[in-house]
């Protein structure tokens, strides 16, 4: 009796059990994965059952929105093209052409991050290519390089290496870069220069984004990636990016890091695997 009822316990509960790991499993990108209901006690199932359905219409809801959100970006993509093409026309002083500029950088990148964070909700991996980081850091400098010297800024580019091929999402890593380098304009003081660097160590692509700022305290470095948290509301931004940072490097099995910048500042280092290691990067 004291053996067997002990043992007699564990295995009645075992289902309890596994209902429990499955509801510790859910969260916004699993929404959708029901509760076991097998061998459930009957005076127990029809409460997981309700959890269930519950889960289900919660589920439908939110990728209605996601719906939505996807295609009202993609619809937007189209407008902000053009009015950056119309700003370009137009004969402005200096200081309207470059707030002007800022706005629409802004619109661009929120419409950017409404697209990735679209994608990434269903985990799309198979929008997956063969690409040159190389290239892509190139692109993206060059695409943020108006905007960073309209604002007082300057942006350097330093990697020793003409390629460094992986397989990811172009357009998440893309969104992913432009993001940090937007964060560091905000902070990089007038005049300076925003450092981006590209290196490669032990099967890994290391991209550094480094501003000269007043740098993000220690007690705040656990609270940037969550979604709309910003420590002042006052200063303009949705509290987006980052946290869009965070999911894109975990999409491509990657890690992403902040310390502080010699000298004061703070500095995003990104690690993604580049999955072979036999190609010579120079």
């Amino acid at each position: 009796m004291i053996i067997s009822l002990p043992l007699l316990i564990v295995w009645a509960l075992r289902p309890l059990s596994l209902v429990k790991r499955a509801a510790a499993s859910i969260d916004l990108h699993h929404i959708d994965h029901p509760l076991p209901t097998d061998k459930l006690p009957n005076e127990l199932r029809p409460a997981v059952e309700a959890i269930n359905a519950a889960l289900e219409r919660i589920s439908v809801g939110w990728q209605q929105q996601h719906f939505f959100m996807a295609n009202a970006a993609h619809e937007l993509r189209t407008p902000v093209a053009i009015l950056q093409a119309r700003l370009d026309l137009i004969k402005l002083d200096n200081d309207s052409r470059m707030n002007l500029g800022r706005d629409v950088h802004r619109l661009r990148l929120l419409v950017d991050q409404l697209l990735t964070i679209a994608r990434l909700d269903h985990q799309q991996t198979a929008s997956f290519t063969t690409l040159d980081l190389v290239d892509l850091l190139q692109e993206v400098i060059a695409d943020c390089a108006p905007y960073v010297l309209r604002s007082g800024r300057s942006i350097d580019l330093q990697t020793r290496m003409t390629q460094c091929v992986l397989t990811g999402d172009r357009e998440a890593l893309r969104s992913l870069i432009m993001n940090l380098v937007d964060n560091a304009t905000k902070a990089e003081p007038q005049g300076s220069t925003i450092n981006v660097m590209l290196e490669y160590t032990s099967g890994l692509a290391i991209i550094t984004v480094a501003d000269h700022g007043p740098g993000i305290e220690v007690e705040d470095r656990h609270h940037i990636y969550e979604p709309f948290w910003r420590k002042d509301h006052h200063k303009p931004g949705t509290g987006l990016g980052l946290a869009t940072a965070r999911d894109i490097v975990t999409l491509h099995g990657g890690n992403i890091q902040i310390h502080e910048t010699p000298g004061g500042g703070s500095t995003f280092r990104v690690e993604l695997p580049v999955g072979s290691t036999d190609q010579e990067y120079q």
